[in-house]
């Protein structure tokens, strides 16, 4: 039986979806979680990573969603949201671009 590896990028439309959150948005999430998966070892969850990512995009685009909504959308604690964009911060510019 052949398991693939999960990655954040799984989550991606899914969860974005759930947060109403437009084409865009979508599609900047995809590029962040792309740049991360290919330019740092993250040792976290992918779930939790993508709640991050979104997150984070949700704050750059001013969409006014709070780490609660984005932690009510994933499933995701807000706490690890938290603390995986903490982790992730220092790294926006190459994330973001």
């Amino acid at each position: 039986m052949d398991i693939g590896v999960v990655r954040a990028s799984d989550y991606l439309r899914r969860f974005c979806s759930r947060l109403g959150l437009g084409n865009h948005e979508v599609r900047d999430a995809g590029e962040a979680v792309r740049r991360l998966e290919e330019g740092l070892d993250v040792r976290r969850n992918p779930e939790s990573i993508a709640a991050a990512i979104i997150y984070m995009v949700v704050q750059r685009a001013g969409a006014g969603k709070s780490v609660k909504d984005v932690s009510v959308a994933t499933g995701v604690a807000e706490g690890t949201i938290k603390e995986a964009h903490k982790n992730l911060t220092p790294h926006a510019q190459m994330l973001f671009g």
